[in-house]
């Protein structure tokens, strides 16, 4: 990514970025407010269909270690076009699989994809944006959750117009067809720091990268669980499933806002406290969602959807700040990713087999998120302060 200067071409990466990161979400928001569509067609329990989004998620984490070594062998550039590639293409093939189990199957090309690029893309900002790297992780975070706020309000209406749930997942390759062509136009030279540098090797975690993980694994809990569930809730509640799918897509639209300012105005400042401040605040609207979620709807959804929303830029920010070199924000991230992402493909699942236990939401809801985001703001101070604070 050397060959790379400022001006026309530096803004043609940003745009591919952004494109990228539309991308990385719609595979998994897009099956929540369709979930008792699924399960009514194939006959799968609630803990099986969860198996849709939790397994993109846990190839996220077990493929972010082997996206950091394909970075160092083919750079980050080639793979992230890659990834993108992958994505498009199990986004067709999911939906045309007639059993469950192929249907599940199929998802694991989409999570492999997100896998890799997630770990390149930080790499690529600390590089090209040195010194806006929160303003620019802002950036594409809020782009990441446009881009599931689109599905989640997209995928009923698309169904309905196409024939069903199946044609709907169809549609959403679309966009990632795009931002693979968009990518491929950007493409650059790559980076000596991702090639070349030293880094810590990948079977032992670098200092602070354990920590770092499960605080990132709890917060994603958090968002993997709301996306999976909420709408059903609201379902179960008396929503029609157009107005509940409202509650899935509120999440990410919420989050645009505090991604774009929140790492801006912590750029330079002890990010843990933020972090803290903000997993408290989303902890709060888990609380209320799973124990009144009629009682005070936009109340939750604001609480729920600002606090997710603030704390996921703001992790991805801490590798920023704890590491000098792309090549040592590339280990981090690889950590924080694999086994944060791994941690949180428990909060679908266990939400889904208490649901089916208990009859109800309450404590599967609001027992397990709620515990997960002041876990994750807690962890925050374990992390050591960023060089900048030291």
């Amino acid at each position: 990514m050397g060959g790379l200067g400022p001006g026309a071409a530096t803004t043609t990466v940003l745009i591919a970025i952004l494109a990228t990161a539309f991308n990385l979400r719609v595979g998994i928001v897009a099956v929540g407010p369709v979930i008792e569509d699924i399960r009514a067609d194939t006959g799968m329990s609630s803990a099986a269909v969860s198996a849709l989004i939790v397994l993109p998620v846990a190839c996220m984490g077990v493929f972010a270690f082997a996206g950091a070594a394909l970075i160092r062998r083919i750079g980050a550039s080639p793979l992230i076009g890659a990834g993108l590639i992958l994505i498009t293409a199990g986004t067709v093939v999911r939906a045309g699989m007639p059993t469950p189990l192929l249907l599940m199957l199929a998802t694991i090309p989409i999570g492999i994809g997100i896998a890799v690029i997630g770990v390149a893309l930080p790499g690529v900002v600390k590089h090209h944006f040195p010194e806006r790297g929160g303003a620019t992780t802002g950036l594409y975070v809020a782009s990441l959750n446009v881009g599931a706020a689109v599905a989640a309000l997209a995928i009923v209406p698309l169904a309905a117009a196409f024939g069903g749930w199946r044609w709907g997942f169809a549609a959403t390759a679309v966009p990632c067809a795009v931002a693979a062509l968009l990518w491929h136009r950007a493409r650059t030279d790559r980076d000596p720091d991702d090639r070349d540098a030293r880094t810590v090797s990948s079977l032992r975690p670098p200092a602070g990268g354990l920590v770092l993980a499960a605080i990132f694994g709890l917060q994603s809990m958090v968002f993997t669980g709301a996306i999976a569930w909420i709408a059903a809730i609201y379902v179960e509640a008396g929503w029609t499933p157009a107005e509940a799918a409202v509650t899935t897509a509120a999440i990410p639209i919420l989050t645009i806002p505090v991604a774009l300012t929140v790492p801006r105005l912590s750029e330079g400042r002890d990010r843990r406290l933020w972090v803290l401040a903000t997993s408290l605040v989303m902890g709060l609207g888990t609380l209320g969602v799973g124990l009144a979620p009629t009682a005070a709807p936009v109340l939750w959804l604001l609480l729920l959807g600002l606090g997710s929303g603030a704390v996921f830029p703001l992790c991805m920010c801490l590798p920023l700040d704890l590491r000098a070199t792309s090549a040592e924000v590339t280990d981090l991230t690889a950590w924080m990713l694999g086994l944060g992402y791994l941690i949180s493909t428990t909060s679908a699942l266990s939400i889904g087999a208490l649901r089916d236990a208990t009859g109800s939401f309450e404590l599967a809801f609001a027992g397990v998120l709620t515990a997960a985001s002041v876990g994750c703001g807690l962890l925050t101070l374990a992390l050591p302060r960023a060089a900048h604070h030291r």
